[in-house]
């Protein structure tokens, strides 16, 4: 489910529509996928095969990977991707000058996911430490650091530069010293 709550949280922060029958679809395909993982044992769909093994550097599971578990890869790479095109979008639409910073936050923290599914997918980088959980919790931590650090979500600093940005009329701010605070030329 992360994936796709982060995915939709990106169309959404975007101001892209996704059709509700899309988002149903989704939903109910991860959690059938959700489903073979809990059920693992009792089937051969998502994990192949699970061995726990303690050579290498750290005990670990080694799972081997079935059609389903094939499939979620591809279908999560697509929407991580689309997600991160949205951005890409919405970075260079006209209009949203004051919101690259936001934005740039977001491409930052789209990446970080693409990086640790290609590596998952070609075991030679890691051998059988999966790094998705791990890329995935550093997307997470930068998406935080934006709420709380960068107003991500601050509605102020929203609605100053939108209200600023929107001004036909020159205008020009400077401190009791007369240096250059703001201006919208």
């Amino acid at each position: 489910y992360l994936n796709l709550f982060y995915a939709l949280f990106m169309f959404e922060y975007c101001k892209i529509p996704i059709p509700i029958w899309i988002r149903n679809v989704l939903f109910g395909y991860s959690s059938f996928v959700y489903l073979n993982i809990l059920t693992a044992p009792q089937n051969k769909l998502y994990y192949s095969s699970m061995e726990f093994v303690e050579s290498e550097l750290f005990p670990h599971m080694e799972l081997g990977h079935g059609p389903l578990y094939l499939m979620n890869i591809a279908i999560v790479m697509i929407t991580i991707l689309l997600a991160f095109m949205a951005v890409i979008y919405t970075f260079f639409k006209k209009g949203q000058e004051n919101n690259r910073k936001r934005l740039g936050i977001l491409i930052i923290a789209s990446m970080v996911p693409i990086v640790g599914y290609i590596m998952g997918v070609g075991k030679e980088v890691l051998g059988y430490y999966d790094p998705v959980p791990a890329s995935a919790a550093f997307a997470c931590i930068i998406i935080t650091v934006a709420v709380l650090k960068g107003g991500l979500f601050d509605v102020v600093v929203s609605a100053h530069e939108h209200i600023l940005g929107a001004l036909e009329e020159a205008f020009i701010v400077v401190d009791e010293n007369y240096n250059l605070m703001e201006a919208n030329f």
